[in-house]
């Protein structure tokens, strides 16, 4: 028997209700884990990146004026992004639904629907 998927997310988002909303039209079950109290270790985020095969700043908000704010002048290092979205949970795209075997990033939330 599989896991149920992990839903990280974000109920002030509109995105992240609106994918939720549609896994469950779908029937798909997740496990929520509410990211911005449950913040993500810089581990699970590299683990992240890892299994989906793209570069980190595909889960990066870079319009997110904090974004700027924090990052300042330096230059987007994957071990920087990731301990700034580890120490920044805001600024992680979302919403991500991660399996056993893969992840995608919910813009647009029918993205949510690849993995399945």
């Amino acid at each position: 028997m599989t896991s149920k998927p992990r839903y990280l997310h974000n109920p002030k988002c509109s995105t992240s209700r609106n994918g939720l909303a549609l896994l469950h039209e779908k029937g798909v079950e997740v496990d929520i884990q509410l990211y911005l109290e449950q913040k993500l270790t810089a581990e699970q985020i590299e683990r992240l990146v890892l299994a989906s095969g793209k570069d980190v700043e595909a889960l990066v908000r870079k319009k997110d004026p904090r974004y700027k704010e924090v990052m300042g002048d330096k230059t987007p290092t994957q071990k920087r992004i990731i301990r700034l979205l580890s120490k920044y949970p805001e600024l992680m795209e979302r919403p991500i639904l991660i399996t056993e075997n893969n992840q995608a990033v919910g813009r647009p939330i029918e993205n949510l629907l690849t993995i399945l």
